[in-house]
């Protein structure tokens, strides 16, 4: 059917008004026969593909006329002719606006991150405030598995502690080494500087002794005596000490409790430590000659060491004894 006449069948049903939808589709019906097939255009111009709309239809909304036409594309040469249309205007409802923005990329990559899926910000039905995080800062740490929450204090807990009292010697006073003490050692008594142990516990011995190479024998203001000894059997009343800038006695390891007693002489430090001992320090003052220390070493696990150290002068020592409690 030439689009003239297709014109012109639609202008005379807009005159008529037409309210009858398919009285309008029989007068179509009426000229279909005369209409050349699509197919047989889109064959003939296969780059010029006409666009269809749908078939054309007429409503009266509020006294007017709303028609859709159906446009085609130019058939060879020829130039369409427009046909005025009456199109009633809607308002589209306006899109409600939410009250939470959407989700940024960098909310969205931190919820792909999260191990249980989980969105790493708060959830829009529960907010959280700056102000409730500040309410409560130890939530954490109150939700954290049990456990030491002061290393140190859980350190002094467990470990054990030695006692150290102190009693001042007199001057000249005479000590004796022998059968009585389970093991003894007399410091600085010879000028080659060997330590002399008590023979019967040279096998098993109780304490160790060791001073730098600065240390020398000296005379002291106490007098000391013993007997059973190696590598010097007996002596009485030698008056020799060891002065040196520092010394280390060591107690070895037992199961059982032990006494060290020290002959030492003033303004020194004596500091006890050992593994799972709390560490003991005393300081030795000026208002004696010479100290008796003794050390009381609770059972524990590993050595004891007692250090010997310099505090307003240099260390002084005659002799050490100990005995199992």
């Amino acid at each position: 059917m030439p689009e003239d006449e297709l014109l012109d069948a639609l202008r005379g049903l807009g005159a008529d008004h037409e309210p009858d939808v398919a009285a309008i589709r029989r007068r179509m019906e009426e000229k279909r026969p005369k209409v050349v097939p699509l197919r047989r255009r889109v064959d003939d111009a296969p780059r010029k593909r006409p666009v269809l709309l749908s078939a054309a239809a007429a409503l009266l909304i509020g006294g007017g006329v709303t028609a859709a036409v159906s446009q085609m594309g130019p058939a060879g040469n020829q130039t369409p002719s427009s046909i005025p249309v009456t199109v009633p205007t809607f308002v589209s409802p306006e899109p409600s606006v939410s009250a939470d923005p959407s989700p940024s990329v960098e909310n969205t990559r931190e919820k792909e991150k999260t191990p249980d899926g989980a969105s790493a910000s708060s959830s829009p039905a529960t907010p959280r405030s700056e102000g409730s995080e500040k309410e409560n800062p130890a939530t954490a740490s109150s939700s954290s598995p049990s456990g030491p929450q002061n290393p140190a204090a859980d350190d002094e807990a467990t470990s054990t502690q030695a006692g150290i009292s102190v009693q001042a010697l007199n001057s000249g006073q005479a000590l004796t080494l022998g059968d009585a003490d389970e093991d003894w050692l007399a410091i600085g008594v010879r000028n080659d500087l060997k330590t002399v142990r008590k023979k019967a516990s040279d096998a098993n011995p109780l304490l160790n002794f060791t001073a730098p190479p600065s240390a020398a024998s000296v005379d002291g203001p106490f007098s000391l005596s013993w007997s059973g000894g190696k590598p010097e059997q007996d002596r009485a009343n030698t008056t020799r000490w060891l002065q040196t800038d520092g010394a280390v006695v060591t107690v070895t390891a037992s199961s059982a409790a032990r006494t060290v007693t020290l002959y030492t002489g003033n303004l020194m430090n004596v500091v006890v430590s050992g593994e799972d001992l709390k560490q003991q320090r005393a300081e030795l003052g000026g208002t004696a000659m010479g100290y008796k220390v003794t050390v009381t070493i609770p059972s524990h696990s590993g050595e004891t060491t007692i250090d010997l150290e310099s505090g307003r002068g240099p260390v002084h020592l005659l002799a050490a004894t100990a005995s199992t409690s």
